[in-house]
């Protein structure tokens, strides 16, 4: 294949592992051993039409045939189906961390509470995982005795 693809902006861009400076140019042959195999392409026409609207969009990039020859004339780029928004994009998304919060008590939050506070946190979790990290938690911790029977009574009323 002959020809090259220039950068003829005015910053060096990084594309197809190696950085491209202003008036610096990529061969097709180069372009082809990087990505043309990994991609199953075939050499010719069609590769450079593909290395165009793959990797080459921006209009900084000119393709040449020879030094002076424009590979492609005023031939402007088709929309690809990938320039479409996502779907749900802008949608307001929640994170799992707040989620978990609002379902009911964490672990933690169990543990860090007087023994008072957390019987009412344990009468109302029913998972099994919550209670168990609690009860991991209140036998690691000093005076958590109390939190650590209450909750064993618990997982033997989830289970059974």
């Amino acid at each position: 294949m002959k020809g090259f693809v220039k950068n003829e902006g005015n910053r060096p861009v990084h594309v197809l592992q190696r950085a491209i400076g202003p008036g610096f140019s990529i061969t097709f042959e180069e372009a082809y051993e990087v990505v043309g195999k990994k991609s199953e392409q075939r050499r010719g026409p069609l590769f450079v039409n593909w290395l165009r609207e793959t990797y080459f969009q921006a209009p900084s990039w000119v393709f040449y045939k020879d030094e002076g020859e424009v590979y492609f004339k005023d031939a402007p780029l088709r929309e690809s189906v990938s320039a479409r928004p996502a779907q749900g994009a802008g949608k307001a998304q929640v994170r799992r961390d707040d989620a978990s919060a609002k379902k009911g008590a964490d672990a933690l939050q169990i543990i860090d509470s007087d023994i008072l506070a957390a019987r009412p946190l344990i009468d109302k979790c029913k998972d099994r995982a919550v209670l168990r990290t609690a009860l991991a938690a209140s036998k690691i911790r000093t005076g958590k005795e109390a939190h650590m029977r209450y909750l064993i009574r618990r997982l033997e009323q989830v289970y059974f």
